[in-house]
């Protein structure tokens, strides 16, 4: 086994999801039942956005050793399934074997959002501050509350604050360019799509709103 997990760490750090699930079955056939196998097999189809095969192999780990480890990426699953209630419901069973899980609470607090239960998102928000008091994830997300309720000027200082914890994330930039779009202020749109940019130039949706915004 100690072969096998020395393949597998080489084979992600190259990203070759196809060899890893490969090399996953081959342990597989040899009748293990190693919630590990299955797990770096679900990870491995998660990164091929296979994500109904992820889910069914991920439950074969979970079949193995029912942990907040494994229970943590099921709910990211079905997250990307948009299956926001069963992924609220993965992630709450998460936190009731591992309460200080952030990865756990991030997660439900983003489910919340898209099912707009924005009280909870922000209580989850908050839990995470509570533990993490530099988490700029946690204001991410107190921010797009506040941006959804419309309140775009208190949106703004925590999207800035959220910044001021980590000015290298991309995706916090995107969403305070969004919202000044909403807002229709171009240029301060415009300087943070072209920030998220330089800091990810791979980064699609940022050249989406930037193109969006220059039609304007």
């Amino acid at each position: 086994m100690s072969d096998f997990r020395e393949k597998i760490f080489l084979l992600e750090q190259q990203d070759k999801y196809s060899d890893i699930i490969k090399l996953c079955n081959d342990e597989i056939n040899r009748n293990s039942n190693d919630w590990n196998v299955y797990f770096h097999k679900a990870m491995a189809q998660f990164g091929l956005k296979k994500y109904p095969h992820a889910l069914l192999t991920i439950n074969k780990s979970i079949e193995c050793s029912r942990n907040a480890f494994n229970l943590l990426h099921k709910g990211n699953i079905l997250f990307c399934l948009n299956d926001y209630i069963g992924a609220i419901n993965i992630f709450t069973e998460t936190l009731n074997l591992d309460e200080s899980c952030i990865s756990a609470l991030h997660l439900r607090a983003e489910a919340y959002l898209s099912i707009h239960e924005y009280t909870k998102a922000i209580n989850d928000a908050r839990k995470i501050l509570e533990i993490e008091p530099n988490n700029e994830d946690a204001l991410s997300i107190i921010a797009e509350v506040e941006r959804k309720s419309g309140e775009y000027i208190y949106s703004i200082e925590t999207y800035k604050e959220s910044i001021k914890k980590n000015p290298n994330n991309e995706l916090i930039h995107w969403k305070l360019g969004n919202l000044y779009c909403d807002i229709k202020e171009y240029d301060n749109a415009i300087m943070e799509f072209q920030t998220a940019i330089k800091l990810n130039d791979k980064y699609s949706d940022c050249y989406t709103s930037l193109g969006i915004v220059y039609n304007e």
